[in-house]
């Protein structure tokens, strides 16, 4: 169960980081459009293309804006119902690779690769970026279902994932009577923020967020944390003295810190 457990948590990361990856390209393409009415001259990389050039005409061409705003909230949108969709079903994140591949293809017409060689291969080598975050996240999400279902922990990716994953991990721990060996000791001289705090049997127990990572921070030392950008619903574990603690994000707006599966601390907060 341990290497069962060990392999689903890996998996949900990645697959948490390639929607996190999606939405940071989604909002980034936004930006870009703003950033056109601004008068700015900074780009974004990280970003779909057609939508800005669709605006980007009608505002430089004096063409119809309702048909350069129309195509970039449509495909704009459809970025987004893909990230959102995928919570639940890998399957969107193939619909989006394939958005951002014909947005790929679009794109190299525009570039004069015997005048500004660099400018053009650093702009497809990010777009290659995204698509290959894209495609690592249609891989895991397809294992991570072939996990799942292979023991029986549910359909759903998602709040449902870090539910079932709480559950693993309580069999697990409770058939191990060691206590969890930390990472680290927790570093107190960088800026954090405490997302949830609290104390048991004389134990501290934060949860903290420390640049990209989340951190489950027991008397001061690391036990577990997760990296991503974007904050999605995770668990994090350790067994101090025989009883499971646990922290993590339940939902987008709520911390908890958890022992032995009992809620001691509750926070509402704001991403």
């Amino acid at each position: 169960m341990k290497n069962t457990t060990s392999t689903l948590d890996a998996h949900i990361k990645r697959y948490s980081s390639a929607r996190a990856d999606l939405l940071i390209m989604t909002a980034l393409t936004v930006v870009n459009i703003v950033l056109l009415f601004t008068g700015s001259e900074t780009i974004m990389l990280f970003s779909a293309i057609i939508p800005y050039t669709a605006v980007a005409s009608a505002y430089i061409y004096n063409g119809s804006y309702i048909f350069g705003f129309g195509i970039a909230i449509l495909l704009i949108g459809l970025y987004f119902l893909c990230w959102f969709m995928s919570k639940k079903n890998y399957q969107w994140l193939i619909v989006a690779t394939i958005l951002f591949a014909l947005d790929t293809l679009y794109m190299i017409p525009f570039y004069d690769f015997s005048t500004d060689l660099a400018s053009s291969v650093i702009d497809i080598a990010i777009h290659a970026l995204v698509l290959y975050y894209l495609i690592a996240g249609i891989i895991t999400g397809k294992k991570l279902k072939s996990l799942k279902e292979e023991n029986s922990l549910g359909e759903g990716i998602g709040n449902d994932v870090a539910f079932n994953e709480t559950q693993s991990e309580e069999a697990d721990f409770d058939n191990d009577t060691e206590n969890s060996i930390y990472k680290r000791r927790a570093d107190t001289d960088i800026k954090f923020r405490v997302l949830a705090e609290g104390t048991h049997n004389g134990h501290s127990i934060i949860y903290r967020r420390v640049k990209r990572n989340n951190e489950l921070v027991i008397d001061d030392y690391v036990y577990d944390e997760i990296e991503m950008l974007i904050e999605t619903p995770h668990v994090l574990s350790a067994k101090i003295d025989g009883d499971l603690i646990q922290a993590g994000l339940r939902n987008p707006s709520n911390s908890f810190i958890s022992v032995n599966g009992k809620e001691i601390v509750k926070k509402i907060r704001i991403m």
